[in-house]
């Protein structure tokens, strides 16, 4: 339990670099990205995590997740929205 909680900063930075790194391949392809982007989308990656670590230790929710098509429709509107930098 200690590895997805108070030690998990570790887990943390290598997940957060991963979706960075998916991010800026798929979203922005080879184009250089702004220390701001960057930082947006590192910021983004560390809430997706920190989201789904809480929803896989405490599954009890109001949100409809049940199936996939569940699941992807809670990612489209309520994550993905989070990738925009305004």
């Amino acid at each position: 339990m200690p590895a997805l909680t108070t030690e998990a900063g570790v887990l943390l930075e290598a997940f957060r670099e991963f979706c960075l790194t998916l991010w800026k391949r798929e979203l922005y392809s080879d184009a250089t990205l702004s220390e701001e982007t960057e930082q947006h989308l590192r910021t983004v990656a560390e809430l997706h995590i920190r989201i789904t670590l809480s929803l896989l230790l405490t599954p009890q929710t109001v949100i409809e997740l049940d199936s996939t098509e569940q699941a992807r429709t809670f990612a489209r509107h309520c994550l993905a929205p989070m990738l925009e930098l305004n």
